[in-house]
């Protein structure tokens, strides 16, 4: 499943496999930067929730 790319139901399954598995690489990360700023609710939601998963924070 590409995460940049495909209807948003596709994003929203590879965000909760990526939550689930709680892995991110190198090559995944800017598609899943992406996802925050997307036009579907459901993907900037499943987005947050991979995030929290991964333990993720914004050390700005």
């Amino acid at each position: 499943i590409k995460l940049g790319l495909g209807n948003p139901q596709k994003r929203v399954e590879a965000l909760y496999l990526i939550g689930g598995l709680k892995l991110m690489t190198a090559k995944l990360l800017p598609s899943f930067l992406c996802c925050f700023s997307d036009d579907f609710i459901a993907v900037r939601q499943a987005a947050c929730l991979a995030a929290g998963a991964l333990q993720i924070r914004n050390k700005m």
